[in-house]
């Protein structure tokens, strides 16, 4: 059970990795599409702690791209 812990930690940490690297890239339309896949992909089993913990991640950082979307359509609307 300990390396299936491990197991959806490595993957976890590659996944929120890959997302800084897109971030990081100014890939925003990617970033958004791999949250969306993220937060709807249902596991096949009872989600583990590492799966919830992805998929909250997942939306809060979604949330927030969409925020900053909006706050930005706001300040160009004033300029």
């Amino acid at each position: 059970m300990a390396k299936a812990s491990q197991d959806g930690t490595d993957r976890t940490d590659q996944v929120l990795q890959g997302l800084h690297q897109l971030v990081e890239a100014g890939r925003v339309a990617e970033v958004e599409a791999v949250l969306t896949t993220l937060i709807e992909s249902e596991p096949a089993s009872d989600p583990t702690v590492e799966d919830r913990e992805t998929r909250s991640y997942a939306e809060g950082m979604r949330d927030g791209i969409a925020l900053a979307r909006r706050i930005g359509e706001t300040q160009g609307d004033q300029g």
